[in-house]
């Protein structure tokens, strides 16, 4: 391609120029900053000449002699005009330098002579085909496209055409590769019902939570996920108990025993009829042992219908 580019290329006139010079020195040791073109080779670049009023004039540079260069003045929709040294020269993007960058992949623009796979194209035109041909420059991320027609659509290449990292890689190179990563057997879990393509679903458990362990893995439990986390009611009654004397805490009852006499001789009554009554207090032996003894209980149901998101295990063909 004959336009040429460098990173941040800019500098200073070293000298005035008239608007017809075509020769501009550049400020001594910064030509290399500019890229190598040579009126023979045909390669060029565009520049920028700004004066101190941000006047400006793009030229086209067709050969770099150390720090002059040689150029075609009044570029791009420019005018040519007088510059003084300090004046600034860079190299900066135009669209004049990106038509032509576009313009330059276009086949019809090889120069005669130029070599595709090492066969010469001496009169390219735009509906010229290259059947089977190596393209070993311009290269994308380093692959070598096989089998290209210029004018249809490029055969497909195999994983075995060449080295792998430097072919287009297949459908099957692809799955080759994504087989070496993951090795057959492999078990994952993957949040969908169906096993992905390449991988079997593993229908050995179901309805069971998931357990986190340091050491050995391995499955356990009796009850299904879903009976265990559910809601579970609390209740319960005991059966009747009738307390025994041991049961009941110890203690005493209190007891009154009266007694009567005739009174006024005897056999009769006394001349005012009545008796004479007689009472003694006291108390039964202690009783009870405290003993214990049941009650009913009852109590709110707990609700252990925990979320929960399903997932399969499924296992590298």
């Amino acid at each position: 391609m004959p336009i040429k580019f460098t990173n941040n290329a800019t500098t200073t006139l070293a000298s005035s120029i008239t608007a017809s010079a075509t020769s501009i020195p550049l400020a001594v040791g910064t030509g290399a900053l500019f890229p190598p073109v040579t009126t023979a080779s045909g390669n060029f670049f565009y520049a920028t000449l700004v004066d101190s009023s941000n006047n400006i004039e793009i030229v086209k540079v067709t050969d770099r002699a150390t720090d002059t260069v040689t150029v075609v003045r009044g570029q791009d929709g420019t005018t040519a005009k007088a510059y003084i040294g300090g004046d600034k020269f860079e190299l900066r993007p135009t669209a004049a330098g990106l038509e032509d960058l576009g313009s330059g992949m276009n086949i019809t623009n090889l120069p005669a002579g130029t070599t595709l796979g090492g066969s010469a194209i001496t009169t390219p035109t735009a509906t010229q085909t290259l059947t089977n041909k190596t393209l070993t420059s311009p290269t994308i991320n380093n692959p070598t496209i096989d089998s290209p027609n210029l004018t249809g659509t490029p055969t497909t290449p195999t994983a075995s055409a060449g080295t792998n990292n430097t072919q287009i890689a297949s459908t099957s190179f692809v799955a080759a590769a994504v087989a070496a990563l993951i090795p057959s057997g492999t078990k994952m879990l993957f949040q969908q019902t169906s096993a992905p393509t390449g991988w079997t679903k593993d229908t050995t458990h179901d309805n069971k939570a998931l357990r986190v362990v340091s050491g050995a893995a391995s499955s356990g439990g009796s009850v299904a996920f879903t009976s265990a986390f559910t809601s579970q009611g609390v209740g319960g009654t005991v059966g009747a108990t009738t307390l025994t004397t041991t049961q009941i805490p110890s203690h005493t009852h209190p007891s009154v025993i009266t007694t009567s006499t005739a009174t006024g001789g005897t056999g009769s009554p006394s001349a005012t009829g009545g008796k004479a009554s007689n009472r003694l207090a006291g108390s039964t032996g202690a009783a009870g042992g405290g003993g214990s003894h049941d009650h009913t209980f009852s109590g709110s149901s707990i609700n252990l219908a925990v979320q929960y998101v399903d997932v399969i295990i499924a296992t590298k063909n």
